[in-house]
């Protein structure tokens, strides 16, 4: 039906066009999370007709002869309103209600045609929100003495003290509610787990960083006491690594290779031990500490290293995963917490506190660009193609071209941006202050969004690309499509979770800051749990 497929475009547009995050303030100066701005999408000639033309379709069976709503907001839709009834052979009026009278000129506060007694009129708005502007365009015309027979809007959300403000008896008709655009969810299953395994971290520092590893054997995950566990599908350790630091213990990502694991601790060692019993193959010193997980070159059996020092400074290295030799370093680049990304077509990207972003070559360290972000880099840079994306803290996501480091695009998502973003089919999935957003990795315009609660650090794919779960600082777990962002289930413990999952064919795995590692099935959810 073509009115579905207009709908479906006008949705798309909002999305493009008027999701903000962090862009906002509420009135006692709060910086808003979100907020919607019809501005940008009804000042474009194609959209509002498509809007006016949707909304008319909603609201013609009230024959109204007055449409009309509050300066600024309604101006817009009511000129769109008023063409679109015209072409339905209906001959409206409209206007325009000010805040307050003008104190010279004609001196109204009704602009434009005023309502005769008894007229029919529909209020029109952008956004239905508490109910204020659309009570004070009610109050405008009670001296006229027409008959409110609707009100019209693009987006309703439902606010409960929409009806404590104008009178809730009048009809609303609305293209769209918060639901409808992903930004208020739906329930979703509750799951729960296969099994909790701990404590996990229960030494000084008890906030877990590192992503764990799930292989067809069982889980590998690190703890903030120093430890590395092995655990079998059945949630019983099979054997436990102590490593040199016990106080901050492992930060980093777990890393399979060749029937073997890697990971750097705290304690600015990296480590490569074997799967099945936890030997220990190598260990090599790199420099004061690790605070950013490594990245590996799995075809050529490379992995890199941003390695600090108590100086503020790091090096960055690259070392024979066979040996642990050093292969090559690179030294006097600011402080790193930001995981490396491997980017077509040979290069590693680093980036520092200081902002700067280099494209080295992945076989000799040579520097082959740099790009300077306006704030510090942490989280996770993540490649797919040529193409690399990574948060800044000044709360946008940047793509850059990894061939030359030029930017791409950017996309302001909260006020402060530490993310590990995942790239998937042509788009990118990072979080917000508060929803996942999917975006478009060849302009950064949104695809989906999907409230998750909290900060989301990260999400963890499914091999397939499918199925993402992702895990927030509210203490929320959840499964999602990639394609859409609808929930398939959700489980909430009582602290919080700061780690991107692990994911596999099967399984998810992730550490809370209560302390246990929580393992759930995939794609179903657990009957059971011990």
């Amino acid at each position: 039906m073509q009115l579905d497929v207009d709908r479906a475009r006008v949705r798309a547009a909002i999305l493009r066009h008027s999701i903000k995050f962090s862009e906002s303030y509420a009135k006692d100066g709060r910086l808003l999370d979100w907020c919607i701005d019809l501005r940008e999408l009804l000042y474009r000639p194609s959209h509002l007709k498509l809007v006016a033309k949707l909304l008319w379709d909603r609201i013609r069976h009230l024959h109204p002869h007055f449409i009309g709503g509050m300066t600024l907001s309604a101006e817009q839709l009511t000129c769109g309103l008023l063409s679109e009834a015209l072409a339905d052979g209906r001959e409206l009026a409209g206007f325009s209600v000010r805040r307050m009278a003008k104190t010279y000129g004609r001196r109204r506060r009704i602009e434009g045609v005023q309502p005769g007694a008894g007229s029919r009129v529909v209020v029109v708005d952008d956004l239905l929100d508490r109910g204020q502007t659309v009570a004070d365009v009610l109050s405008a015309l009670q001296p006229f003495k027409a008959t409110v027979v609707g009100v019209a809007a693009v987006v309703d959300f439902c606010n409960p003290s929409f009806s404590t403000k104008a009178s809730d008896s009048i009809p609303r008709n609305s293209l769209f509610n918060l639901g409808d655009l992903g930004l208020r969810g739906a329930p979703a299953t509750s799951a729960r787990p296969l099994f909790r395994f701990g404590p996990l971290n229960a030494g000084d520092y008890t906030a877990p960083h590192s992503t764990p590893l799930i292989d067809k054997t069982g889980i590998v995950a690190a703890s903030d006491t120093g430890y590395v566990i092995a655990i079998d599908l059945s949630g019983h350790e099979v054997w436990r690594l102590r490593t040199g630091n016990h106080v901050r213990g492992v930060r980093s990502i777990l890393l399979n290779f060749e029937d073997s694991i890697f990971f750097c601790g705290y304690d600015g060692f990296a480590h490569r031990v074997a799967r099945a019993t936890g030997e220990i193959l190598w260990t090599t010193p790199l420099g004061d500490f690790v605070g950013a997980s490594p990245t590996i070159d799995v075809a050529d059996g490379v992995a890199f290293v941003a390695v600090n020092y108590r100086t503020r400074r790091s090096d960055v290295l690259a070392i024979d995963l066979a040996s642990g030799h050093v292969i090559w370093r690179r030294t006097g680049i600011a402080e790193s917490y930001a995981r490396p990304g491997i980017c077509d077509p040979d290069l590693v990207i680093f980036a520092g506190n200081d902002g700067i972003v280099q494209g080295l070559s992945r076989s000799d360290g040579e520097i082959r660009w740099k790009t300077r972000l306006p704030a510090q880099v942490k989280g996770w840079i993540v490649a797919d193609g040529a193409s690399c994306f990574l948060g800044c803290f000044d709360g946008c996501l940047y793509a850059l071209d990894g061939r030359s480091g030029q930017p791409l695009w950017h996309k302001k998502l909260a006020e402060w941006l530490l993310v590990h973003p995942v790239a998937i089919r042509g788009h990118v999935i990072v979080s917000s202050a508060s929803h996942l957003c999917s975006l478009s990795q060849a302009d950064g315009t949104i695809n989906w969004v999907a409230p998750c609660g909290g900060r989301v650090t990260g999400v963890g794919v499914d091999p397939t690309g499918d199925m993402c779960v992702g895990a927030g600082e509210h203490g929320d777990i959840f499964c999602f499509d990639s394609a859409s962002g609808r929930r398939r289930w959700e489980y909430r413990i009582k602290g919080q979770f700061r780690v991107t999952p692990a994911v596999s064919a099967d399984l998810c795995a992730v550490p809370g800051f209560d302390g246990s590692l929580y393992v759930f099935a995939l794609p179903g959810t657990a009957s059971s749990e011990s």
